[in-house]
């Protein structure tokens, strides 16, 4: 049964252990009288698709006690000093060899922590590293010089309380978001940290045209020792790190030295964008900006991919969105022959939003995705199953098209069933930030692509995806040829809409993503900068090192954490691999080796030996990627799975026990 967006979750369900921010509270005017009953409210997140981004409003019963939760690691720094300093007892923490690739950190990607899965029965047992989270709080740290933070949704209460090197940042702290609701909450919010003394900021909305919003998630934090950079696929909200599965890209750039290029693409790609975004305080603005022209981007581990809105033509259309994506493809090499061939690889999309999508649409930006050429110098060309004929179409009215549609195995879609949703640790209101709409989901050239979430690999099953998440990927060994982490829903609003010639599109949001490809990475490898964090030593009880970190602005690794493991180096900078060791990289999903679905993942260990044979006769370095759905993923059963979608009333209790009502 249908409904106007507008759903009711009845009955009671425990409180959460955390008291909601003011501004969290925001919502609550949404909710019914009754103290036993949440609503979930359709708001608009991706405009252009009219896609319903839910707002989770929760009210508990009376009677409800308080759920427990485990102590974060980092939860003795974040309560003591935001610098990075803890209490702890020295402790001695040895780094992996940098050639031994943990999928937590691959490539400077990982899933985030999920604290409500870690009450799951089972789960802290488990060493898989895609199970284990990197947490926010453990990026953003020290004394940041200045500071940029962009999001769609911003709670400042919450974002300051659970990232306290952000009350430090010494000089100008500017923060971009588009949420109209939140706009003014968040600026009254501002004002009364800025009366309190605790900080000062400045909130800008970037300009955006109908039907678009500013939508990009990512740090940029100038330190004394260069710049870090954060993407991220979650709002800056609390519910958003606790029980969903949200993913996150990092690095850390030295400052320029006299054997520096002049500038690099990444630099370049990050200043246009900045310029872009007319940050409401001109200083803020100058100060970023030169950041980033001081910064050394040249060892950059992915590139970057933005979109900003208005209608590109001419070289600017190679600069953002599927422009972007399909200039860097054309031009990376060095992906495994494994890859080539037209019953090889596949494309996925994993999102959190979906826009409404046509065949035509679908197909320009499957050929987008297609570029690159292997060792042998071979085009990887189309993905297996991808139509090959440009039959012309005409537009129906319910905006699709006529013509013969590309092969499922082309392109699928990971999207929750409503099962998923309904069995996930949030229950029902998980399902509030995955804002489907049966119309859209219902379209012939959707449909037949949507695959389940599982999220099996990362044991994120039960946490509802809100990562943004595409990749190409060979099926039966579970090789990638690319992946792209970032903001970016799968729209039209956000990757733009072509033209009939092709040289020109149109974007309505704001979005930055990152791609990571193997030859970036070989190349990271062979850089001078290869291993650069900052200037950040193991925290041991103290000593020269630390205190020469502190003094920069870099906090020390806290004992345990899961960054030093990542880093692999304790040296600012450990010089580059012998040449022997970095010709070549190959990527794998975790867990998987070739031909196989190895069992490697659950006991924590490394790439199968077949695949380091493999890859040592093409001096290939393998590399996994914490994807945490399997590849390929499982297809929609038919009359079995139903898509979940937020106007529609499913029936049953969810793990909490509550039911969705109409309202």
């Amino acid at each position: 049964m249908a409904t106007s967006g507008l759903l009711r979750i009845a009955r009671s369900f425990p409180r959460r252990s955390h008291a909601p921010s003011p501004l969290s509270r925001r919502v609550a005017t949404t909710m019914a009288s009754s103290p036993h009953v949440i609503v979930l409210s359709s708001d608009s997140e991706d405009g252009g698709e009219r896609a319903a981004a839910a707002k989770r409003a929760r009210r508990a019963s009376p009677d409800a006690s308080p759920r427990p939760r485990p102590s974060p690691p980092s939860a003795a720094r974040d309560a003591g000093d935001v610098g990075g300093k803890t209490d702890a007892s020295p402790t001695t923490t040895t780094a992996l060899p940098f050639d031994r690739c943990d999928p937590l950190f691959s490539c400077g990607f990982a899933l985030t922590a999920c604290p409500r899965l870690e009450l799951e029965p089972g789960f802290a047992d488990c060493n898989a590293a895609p199970s284990r989270g990197a947490r926010l709080s453990d990026l953003v740290t020290g004394s940041p010089r200045n500071a940029l933070v962009s999001n769609f949704m911003v709670d400042p209460v919450w974002l300051f309380t659970s990232l306290p090197a952000l009350r430090n940042v010494g000089g100008h702290l500017a923060i971009a978001m588009g949420d109209d609701r939140m706009a003014e909450a968040t600026r009254q919010a501002l004002k009364v940290f800025a009366c309190r003394g605790c900080l000062s900021a400045t909130l800008t909305r970037p300009p955006t045209p109908a039907f678009g919003t500013h939508h990009s998630k990512f740090f940029a934090l100038e330190y004394g020792w260069g710049v870090c950079m954060v993407v991220v696929t979650g709002n800056f909200i609390p519910q958003e790190y606790e029980a969903k599965t949200q993913a996150l890209w990092f690095q850390k750039f030295p400052w320029k030295d006299p054997e520096s290029p002049p500038s690099s693409d990444f630099e370049e790609q990050l200043l246009n964008y900045i310029a872009k975004l007319e940050l409401s305080e001109a200083a803020a603005a100058a100060a970023l900006l030169r950041a980033v022209r001081r910064c050394d981007f040249s060892s950059a581990r992915a590139d970057l991919v933005t979109s900003v809105p208005g209608n590109h033509r001419g070289q600017d259309h190679a600069l953002y969105a599927t422009g972007r994506l399909r200039s860097l493809l054309s031009r990376a090499g060095g992906f495994s022959d494994a890859l080539v061939g037209s019953g090889g690889s596949q494309l996925v999309a994993q999102c959190s939003s979906l826009g409404k999508l046509n065949e035509a649409w679908l197909s320009s930006w499957t050929e987008a995705a297609s570029g690159g050429t292997s060792r042998s110098g071979a085009p990887l060309g189309p993905p297996a199953g991808a139509a090959r004929t440009t039959t012309k179409t005409t537009e129906k009215e319910d905006g699709e098209k006529d013509g013969p549609p590309p092969s499922p195995l082309a392109l699928s879609i990971v999207w929750p069933t409503a099962e998923e949703v309904r069995t996930s640790v949030e229950g029902w209101s998980g399902g509030g930030s995955v804002p489907g709409r049966s119309e859209t989901l219902a379209l012939p050239s959707i449909a037949r692509r949507l695959c389940r979430w599982d999220g099996g690999p990362g044991r994120r099953s039960r946490a509802v995806p809100h990562a943004k998440i595409y990749c190409r990927f060979e099926p039966d060994s579970g090789q990638l040829a690319w992946c792209l982490v970032g903001s970016a829903n799968f729209s039209v609003a956000a990757w733009g809409s072509a033209t009939k010639a092709g040289d020109s599109s149109y974007v309505r949001s704001w979005e930055v993503g990152v791609l990571l490809t193997p030859g970036r990475e070989a190349a990271y490898r062979r850089h001078r900068h290869r291993g650069f964090n900052g200037g950040c030593v193991p925290s041991s009880g103290g000593g020269a090192a630390a205190g020469a970190a502190a003094a920069s602005g870099a906090a020390p690794f806290p004992p345990g954490s899961l960054l030093l493991a990542a880093g692999r180096d304790t040296g600012a900078r450990s010089g580059p691999l012998p040449a022997d060791r970095a010709n070549f990289v190959d990527f794998y999903a975790a867990g998987r080796a070739p031909g196989q679905k190895a069992a490697a993942a659950a006991a924590g260990e490394q790439a199968g030996p077949s695949a380091r044979a493999a890859a040592a006769e093409a001096k290939a370095e393998v590399v996994e990627l914490p994807i945490p759905f399997p590849l390929p993923p499982p297809r929609y059963r038919q009359d079995q799975d139903q898509p979940w979608t937020t106007d529609v009333v499913f029936a049953g209790p969810d793990s909490l026990g509550r039911y969705l009502s109409a309202d």
